[in-house]
């Protein structure tokens, strides 16, 4: 048995032994030719269109090559970049189904949906002592701050304590990093009371402030606060 294949569509046909292919036609109106024979004309062709991908590459000049080769190299850095890009820096201005973006007095943070911020800066919590029990102050220079009677050194500490000095709820004081510069922070110690985060940038001199009936639940928040600020 002979077997026989189109050499336009490649539809096999199964000829009596000594029956020649020749003496056929497909039903595409295609030659007819012994199986072994089609097979290597295809494998021929394809090894001729390898060596004239090859032959024309080689006929390009070593300029042409080498503005190829960097445009190649080009392209895959870009995509690199964009796909890395994409995961290592998120979106600045997207926000989840639980927290929002504050953009004002040169700050930018996320803060919890169920807080409230007006345009000034000032906020409430749920847990908050009254309505707008909370406030981001711009206290303007650090010098001009510390310069004020009575005159205080013009380090973050310093001015920390003087904002501090009227408070009476206990707190404890620790050293945070918010927007990459040095910070403090004061926690209520009783569970309610006065919450500060106090730091400098540019010189300039901020402290976000919360009185609060409930730390503990308002924390979250204050932290979120802390780790997503951007300083202008």
């Amino acid at each position: 048995m002979v077997v026989a294949k189109c050499v336009k569509c490649g539809k096999e046909y199964e000829l009596e032994h000594g029956e020649k292919p020749s003496n056929f036609q497909c039903e595409c109106g295609g030659e007819l030719k012994s199986k072994e024979i089609v097979s290597e004309s295809i494998k021929t062709k394809k090894i001729k269109d390898k060596s004239d991908i090859q032959d024309e590459w080689n006929k390009q000049s070593k300029n042409k090559k080498l503005g190829i080769g960097i445009l190649g190299i080009c392209c895959v850095g870009l995509i690199l970049l964009i796909v890395f890009g994409g995961l290592l820096s998120p979106d600045k201005t997207t926000t989840t189904a639980n927290n929002k973006t504050f953009s004002g007095q040169g700050l930018t943070f996320d803060y919890p949906s169920s807080w409230t911020f007006n345009d000034a800066g000032t906020f409430t919590t749920p847990n908050s002592v009254s309505q707008n029990s909370g406030s981001i102050d711009n206290l303007g220079s650090l010098t001009s701050y510390a310069s004020e009677d009575p005159a205080i050194p013009a380090t973050l500490d310093a001015a920390a304590a003087n904002i501090r000095q009227d408070v009476t709820s206990a707190a404890n004081k620790k050293d945070i990093t918010i927007g990459g510069v040095p910070g403090i922070e004061y926690e209520p110690t009783g569970g309610s009371g006065r919450v500060d985060v106090v730091f400098v940038k540019g010189g300039t001199l901020y402290d976000i402030w919360l009185n609060t009936n409930n730390y503990d639940e308002d924390q979250n928040g204050i932290n979120m606060m802390i780790n997503t600020m951007k300083i202008q």
